[in-house]
């Protein structure tokens, strides 16, 4: 007898002998790739920056000292709206002046919480008699007491609260 072909989706075969029929081997299977790099490295974790002038300074809290003097001491935003969007409203200047007879460096410490900003000309140096002026905004976003500080860094530490 005559051998007799048979095609099909698979390879040819004979049918005259007693073979299985076997498909022809398809490429093994697409993996999910999984880059090696990911099971290796750790996650990322936010870590704050430690503040050395925070940590190792210690700041009083005064109106006035031998080098600068703070007007006003304290300031108080009273009367706010919640989520207003004009926040203009909410600004206050502070000034920092020099009452010492000579040349001062200084470094302003910002506020600590998110709710109080500050903006300001920095100068090398201050010197006598003149004053750095400070806006200092407020952002509310509920209605409660927000207590937060702005600190000076210079010989002698000053400390002002908003």
């Amino acid at each position: 007898m005559a051998s007799k072909l048979l095609s099909t989706q698979f390879d040819s075969i004979d049918l005259n002998q007693n073979k299985k029929i076997i498909p022809p081997i398809k490429s093994p299977r697409k993996l999910n790739k999984i880059k090696i790099t990911d099971s290796l490295v750790a996650p990322i974790q936010k870590v704050e920056v430690p503040n050395h002038l925070l940590n190792t300074k210690i700041f009083a809290k005064l109106q006035r000292n031998d080098i600068f003097e703070v007007s006003p001491a304290e300031v108080h935003f009273s009367g706010f709206e919640v989520n207003k969007s004009d926040q203009k409203k909410y600004v206050q200047l502070l000034k920092v002046i020099n009452i010492s007879g000579q040349l001062q460096r200084m470094t302003v410490l910002p506020p600590q919480t998110k709710f109080f900003d500050i903006h300001y000309v920095k100068q090398e140096r201050l010197v006598a008699g003149f004053a750095l002026e400070i806006k200092v905004f407020f952002k509310p976003d509920e209605y409660k007491y927000y207590n937060d500080a702005i600190r000076i860094f210079s010989e002698v530490s000053l400390d002002f609260f908003i």
